[in-house]
């Protein structure tokens, strides 16, 4: 089935889009997406889309005229359409005729919706009668006795049968080969791009004799992804008569009159584009906590959040930026490292997509990830908010609390308070004895500033648990001697300034 799928999208790709059904158009793939098929919509679902929206008219019409025995049968007949249309295995074409048509039964002996229908009744002779004669006509057109007395036993109209009847798309040719070849590269993108550079330009050599034998190969240097693509073409899959993943059939079939079969020999030149989709499969398959685990693993154990976002220079270079919540330039500097050379993997000048990706920790809730926020940004701003204070007396306080407190931690006491939708977060700093509140004023307002914003990026990473409810603690926080925060090294982790509402 996944090789008459694949073969069908081919098709699919030709231009206009001519409707799958004579009686009801294009009415299924209207009634479950809203719009036309496009042309590159796959085949094998439009059709089966096609007969499941056919089964459900058939269930729902009006039988009150019918007999007990018709009902019966049509029932079944709906049944049926339903199991063939969920099985997906549909006829294909081999004449010359460049737009849709039906197919009764196609040269491995796969029938069409109407004729499976009379096949499984039991009467497999009569398919076989109509497909010798009418095997490219649209059952209104079919002059046969034996099969309007079919459709009277099973309770169908010659209307409904013309309503269940599918068209099919034209075989494979020289000139919708370019585009048929561009669908398929498309489709392998990213499977066959998650772990390959895309080449800028590839060409596949495409021939194709008469009775079927359709061989690919990559022209020029061999390239991982070029290889992987054709590898997915020529990998047969094995049983359905022997059809391959393109529709051909093994061991080959010979011409028969009306099935004309194309010659093809050709160089089909591609440029895969960069799609976002490719950059985000490749995001997902980095699974950054192990991936990267001795960035998570080092002297920066707050960090929650990691969010990376791809885009491009004027030059067509790729530019990778990488930010990490709390911000911590040392972890932004290792991520960065580890994420660059296993998702940009290709050379440019290229045509890079906008894509935005974020990796987080969602083990830590609330009440938690406030107090490892609150603790990583307030000693930032010890230095910046003593230096601002109006009142010279804090700052010779806090200087001598500092060298009294070496090696020791300078412990800042204070008070948290978030409360959501929307999310803000005030801080209370209890001031040391004898200082003013200006100094824990400056200290609250610029940390609860970085913190809310921190919080506001957390609430809207997908993968972050949503924060929804308010939260308030009392807490300590201890800075080092030169107001950086404990435990790091304050050249190495020179904190960011706060980038608004700083008093």
């Amino acid at each position: 089935m996944l090789a008459f799928t694949l073969f069908a999208a081919l098709l699919a790709v030709g231009a206009p889009v001519e409707p799958v059904n004579a009686v009801l158009g294009d009415a299924s793939w209207i009634a479950l997406y809203g719009e036309a098929p496009t042309a590159s919509a796959d085949e094998t679902a439009r059709i089966r889309v096609h007969l499941q929206h056919v089964a459900d008219r058939l269930a729902a019409a009006d039988v009150g005229h019918l007999t007990v025995d018709q009902r019966a049968k049509r029932a079944w007949a709906v049944d049926a359409l339903r199991v063939y249309a969920a099985q997906g295995v549909f006829p294909r074409r081999a004449d010359a005729h460049p737009g849709r048509r039906p197919r009764f039964i196609d040269d491995r002996g796969v029938h069409c919706a109407v004729g499976e229908l009379i096949r499984r009744s039991g009467r497999p002779g009569l398919a076989r009668r109509i497909d010798r004669r009418w095997s490219l006509a649209h059952v209104p057109d079919m002059a046969s006795p034996a099969l309007l007395e079919w459709a009277r036993v099973h309770g169908l109209s010659v209307r409904e049968l013309a309503s269940i009847q599918p068209t099919y798309g034209p075989p494979l040719n020289t000139e919708q080969l370019p585009r048929r070849v561009d669908e398929v590269i498309a489709r392998r993108l990213v499977p066959c791009g998650v772990e390959r550079p895309v080449p800028a330009e590839l060409t596949l050599h495409v021939e194709l004799k008469p009775r079927w034998k359709l061989q690919v190969a990559e022209v020029g240097p061999p390239t991982a992804f070029g290889g992987c693509v054709v590898e997915w073409i020529r990998a047969g899959r094995r049983g359905m008569r022997g059809v391959n993943r393109l529709g051909q059939p093994e061991p080959p079939f010979g011409t028969r009159k009306g099935r004309v079969w194309p010659t093809i020999d050709s160089r089909v030149p591609v440029k895969p584009p960069l799609t976002a989709a490719l950059f985000e499969a490749r995001m997902a398959a980095l699974d950054l906590r192990q991936t990267a685990a001795e960035c998570w693993a080092r002297d920066w154990p707050e960090v929650l959040l990691v969010e990376a976002q791809i885009g491009a220079d004027g030059q067509g270079a790729p530019t990778l930026t990488v930010a990490t919540v709390p911000a911590e330039p040392a972890a932004v500097a290792c991520f960065e490292a580890i994420i660059r050379p296993r998702v940009l993997l290709e050379r440019p000048p290229r045509a890079w997509p906008d894509v935005r990706w974020t990796w987080s920790e969602p083990a830590h809730l609330l009440p938690g990830t406030l107090a490892r926020l609150v603790r990583a940004e307030a000693c930032a701003h010890v230095d910046p908010c003593l230096k601002s204070s109006s009142v010279a007396a804090d700052r010779a306080l806090y200087t001598k609390a500092a060298r009294a407190a070496a090696p020791k931690a300078l412990r800042i006491p204070l008070t948290a308070a978030l409360t959501v939708d929307p999310i803000a977060v005030t801080l209370a700093v209890e001031p040391i004895d004898g200082a003013s509140p200006a100094f824990g004023r400056c200290l609250g307002a610029r940390t609860a500033d970085v913190v809310r914003a921190d919080l506001q990026r957390l609430h809207d990473a997908p993968s972050f648990p949503p924060i929804d409810e308010p939260s308030r603690m009392r807490l300590n926080v201890d800075c080092m001697p030169g107001h950086s925060a404990a435990g790091r090294d304050p050249q190495a982790l020179s904190p960011a300034p706060a980038t608004s509402g700083s008093p």
